[in-house]
């Protein structure tokens, strides 16, 4: 203590390192970024090198009440100019006319509806349509992109912000997303850096142009990083990273997870025999699911699946499982869990409360298997070592194929799942019953080629990258 104040002396160095810590922001437009930067512990672990904001489209969030004294930061609802806007829509449908000139007719049902149209095949191309698909036709409006929006296409309530808070560098979920644009493009025409961390393993395919280049893009497999790069000859090489999505961080350790015991009484299951799980896809996504889940249940119910196991349906988050309503009439012995999410679709707002995420681990770690359409469940289950049955087949008939359920299985972006045999597809419902039954009686994990343990965690992976970009 100051002999004369009575208050402890005055550190310089400290005050100086204080003063000098870079300001990092998260952008938080949409409900998965809650999961990926704060459930995840980005955000906690980023606060204790570097000054951290968190960047809302809906801070009104009850997930947002408590943030340690990181600062919540009301996100800009400015969107881009017209003409810009008008450029990009005219530099991704020539991107798209030449992905489809390559053959890459198989990403089809990810690609934009406007795009996807207009690059499909057709009878009759005119001739402004066949220069369109020449790798120089289609670079040259990404060039032109690209330099209108560095000389014109700051945003002024962004750069605003970032002066006022004095962020040094932006970390975002997407690099083309409607609310992150505006965002990443004023961000680099003021130099601050950027860092995009991808939140699923289809957003190379599903936006597949990079209309501002970030520091570094993070990316879930080898296959992803490649088709980036060979769709985006401007982006570098070295900025692109693979890393395990931030949202499989829970699965890195499940200590402390709620015991097997807590969790049946939880969701009314009986703790004592098993049970598999079968998880809704987004109702807008898929047709007919109701009729997969009826056929598990009447399998079970009449001994074609033996050993009378449970069947849990975890509804989408998105929905209020009413098309579900006439098989749990017709099978009352379906336990049915509504996830612990926020849902707002009014405000396009969807997010996964904080409970909800170790309830879920709980439950992958203590289902029997997973039954699922082609999605990212599948890479929770690995994760955990748990058996994934794919339904790759439509009842009660045949789907035209831009509709089938098997169009997610064939998905380019579904190549690792399928070579690392992560899970098995079911192509009729003999062959999912079939599975089902195979994985309650071996009670086998997945096969010894399933994707190795990362060397690092996801978040860590994040905090080195960081640390490359901004400096420690």
């Amino acid at each position: 203590m100051d002999a004369g104040t009575g208050k402890p002396p005055v550190r310089w160095g400290e005050i100086y390192l204080l003063k000098a810590r870079k300001h990092i922001a998260l952008l938080v437009a949409y409900g998965p970024e809650v999961r990926a930067y704060i459930h995840s512990g980005l955000a906690a672990r980023l606060a204790a090198t570097y000054d951290v904001s968190l960047i809302v489209r809906h801070p009104q969030s009850p997930t947002f009440r408590h943030l340690n004294g990181m600062h919540l930061l009301q996100m800009p609802a400015s969107l881009e100019g017209r003409v810009l806007s008008k450029l990009r829509s005219w530099s991704l449908r020539a991107q798209l006319r030449w992905l489809h000139a390559q053959g890459k007719s198989n990403w089809s049902h990810y690609l934009s509806g406007s795009g996807q149209a207009r690059a499909g095949s057709s009878p009759r191309i005119s001739f402004v349509g066949k220069l369109m698909t020449t790798p120089e036709v289609a670079g040259a409006y990404g060039t032109l992109e690209r330099w209108w929006g560095r000389h014109f296409g700051t945003n002024r309530p962004w750069q605003a912000l970032y002066r006022e808070s004095n962020i040094s560098c932006l970390i975002a979920s997407s690099y083309a997303g409607t609310y992150t644009l505006p965002a990443l493009q004023t961000a680099a025409n003021l130099g601050l850096r950027s860092v995009v961390t991808t939140n699923s393993w289809k957003d190379v395919y599903a936006t597949t142009n990079v209309p501002v280049a970030p520091d570094r893009v993070v990316v879930w497999s080898d296959d992803a990083a490649r088709d980036l790069l060979s769709m985006n000859p401007h982006v570098r090489p070295a900025s692109v990273v693979v890393s395990d999505s931030l949202h499989l961080q829970p699965f890195h350790n499940v200590t402390g997870v709620i015991g097997r015991t807590e969790l049946c009484r939880k969701l009314g299951l009986d703790s004592s025999r098993p049970f598999l799980c079968y998880t809704a896809a987004a109702p807008a996504a898929v047709l007919n699911e109701d009729e997969i889940v009826a056929c598990i249940l009447e399998a079970v119910k009449t001994g074609v699946v033996s050993g009378n196991p449970q069947v849990l349906l975890r509804l989408n988050p998105m929905e209020d499982g009413s098309r579900f309503n006439e098989v749990r009439s017709r099978y009352p012995n379906l336990v049915v869990q509504k996830p612990e999410w926020e849902w707002e679709p009014n405000k396009d707002w969807c997010c996964a409360l904080e409970n909800d995420v170790a309830l879920w681990v709980a439950i992958v770690q203590n289902s029997a298997l997973n039954v699922s359409i082609s999605s990212t469940v599948t890479l929770e289950y690995a994760a955990l070592g748990r058996p994934v049955v794919n339904v790759c087949f439509d009842l009660p008939d045949l789907l035209p194929p831009d509709k089938s359920n098997r169009r997610f299985w064939d998905a380019a972006f579904y190549g690792e799942i399928r070579d690392r045999n992560l899970a098995v597809p079911a192509f009729s419902r003999e062959e999912l019953f079939r599975h089902i039954e195979h994985a309650l009686q071996s009670k086998r994990h997945v096969s010894s080629d399933a994707r190795p343990a990362a060397e690092s965690s996801p978040v860590q992976k994040i905090l080195e990258v960081v640390a490359e970009v901004v400096g420690k």
